[in-house]
């Protein structure tokens, strides 16, 4: 609900539906949106339906999730999301739906696999956040360990949004220098440590979120509204997002655009963040039944 405040805000859309099995909470929330919406000089209109009325859609922001349960990792949620997945997609395909859909629900990458096996959609119109907040978290830790703006950094997480992400430090590039170049102009010590300290705190960030709020919010939200920005302007940024990849969802860099996914960039990675690519692949194959 966090991203419709910031769809409103931001002026990306001129409709925006709202769906809940919770009426209550849905009616609250409609009416809490309308009043925020009346500030933004932008007439936006707000609304329930169900989901056969889909047909007429542009865009799906699909976050249908059992609530967190503190200690859980993303794929114990996996069962849950199944379920709601067969439960929900026949039926928006249902209604002639034809858009695209952005994948929130966690395990994002196995949810996006589903949503793509059970929609008949393309690949390219099924799109998972995927490590894009990931990426965010890495960029904002290097610039505080750095002190550098985060508009001058370029990096990449990749593989699964969870615990066997990679981060692809050689292809950091922090004011024009590799990360070793740059730690030496700091007077860093040991590049080794940098790295793993904020490897650790980039996979960790999430959960320390949760465990104090119970969940992340502003974050993923932020993160949805860039990409749903990005399509509609047709804007053909590169991001990391889940998309199809040697079979399975995982997170590549990618262009994206007002059809979708425009295509895959094709990264040169070190032998060892090869190696971890492949094993994270490999924990998604698994968790999925997937060939």
């Amino acid at each position: 609900m966090d991203y419709c405040i910031y769809a409103t805000s931001k002026k990306s859309c001129d409709n925006l539906i709202v769906t809940c099995r919770n009426k209550k909470l849905l009616y609250a929330q409609i009416s809490d949106l309308k009043h925020a919406s009346v500030l933004i000089n932008h007439n936006v209109s707000i609304e329930e339906r169900s989901y056969s009325e889909f047909e007429d859609i542009d865009l799906i922001i699909f976050t249908a999730a059992a609530p967190l349960i503190l200690g859980q990792n993303r794929l114990d949620m996996l069962e849950t999301s199944k379920e709601i997945v067969k439960e929900v997609i026949p039926q928006i395909m249902a209604s002639g739906f034809h858009g695209i859909i952005i994948v929130v629900t966690n395990p994002v990458d196995i949810v996006s696999y589903l949503i793509y096996k059970f929609s008949g959609l393309t690949n390219k119109k099924v799109i998972g956040t995927g490590t894009f907040l990931d990426t965010l978290r890495l960029k904002r830790e290097r610039s505080e360990v750095f002190n550098v703006d985060v508009a001058n950094i370029s990096t990449y997480v990749v593989g699964e949004h969870g615990d066997s992400q990679v981060i692809s430090w050689s292809n950091t590039i922090i004011e024009g220098d590799d990360i070793e170049k740059a730690a030496y102009k700091r007077g860093f010590q040991n590049v080794k440590d940098i790295e793993r300290n904020i490897e650790n705190k980039v996979k960790r960030a999430g959960w320390d979120i949760a465990n104090f709020k119970g969940a992340t919010t502003y974050g993923i939200a932020n993160a949805v509204a860039e990409i749903v920005d990005c399509i509609f302007y047709n804007e053909n940024k590169e991001y990391t997002l889940s998309t199809l990849d040697e079979g399975i969802y995982s997170s590549v860099p990618v262009i994206l655009g007002r059809s979708g996914i425009q295509k895959k960039l094709m990264i040169k990675y070190s032998m060892y963040e090869l190696e971890k690519l492949q094993k994270s692949k490999n924990i998604i194959r698994s968790v999925s039944d997937i060939e």
